[in-house]
């Protein structure tokens, strides 16, 4: 009866993120959904076992990823960056969610604080691209110094 019931509401889950992103389709102001607490669900549900809500999460953000105005507003929440990171290096699981996890990541390298954020748990690669071209600012390598010390002495 239980395996049942979470069954039911898994699948409700799965279909509430479905309809989040029709209506993020139609949506005129995209701004007011997110504002809504819609960007929260959907990274929320980034981490869950069901395939297809994780599917439909990650196409979700990624609608909203494509627009400069969003990168910072996903960078923020909590968890966004690392749940993204985590899709990307398990292609093994699902091929195409870790290809749009990957392309979400690309949009978010605007923002620097999320660049940082990528860096902190281990994806360097846009970090290390800036400081060889001179991009990003010293307090911010100053920051990951600081973040690889403490991480070491630990």
């Amino acid at each position: 009866m239980l395996k049942h019931e979470g069954l039911q509401q898994g699948h409700s889950l799965t279909r509430k993120v479905e309809d989040l992103s029709c209506e993020m389709r139609k949506a005129q102001s995209k701004g007011a959904m997110v504002e809504g607490g819609v960007l929260g669900y959907a990274i929320k549900s980034l981490g869950s076992s069901l395939v297809k809500e994780v599917e439909s999460a990650a196409a979700l953000i990624f609608k909203l990823s494509r627009q400069q105005k969003f990168c910072e507003k996903i960078g923020s929440e909590k968890g966004a960056i690392i749940h993204l990171v985590r899709l990307v290096s398990n292609t093994q699981d699902n091929l195409m969610v870790s290809n749009i996890a990957e392309q979400i990541l690309s949009n978010l390298e605007q923002v620097d604080s999320n660049v940082l954020q990528m860096a902190e748990v281990g994806r360097f690669q846009t970090v290390l691209m800036r400081l060889c071209e001179g991009i990003l600012f010293m307090p911010s390598f100053s920051f990951l110094q600081l973040q690889q010390l403490t991480s070491y002495n630990s």
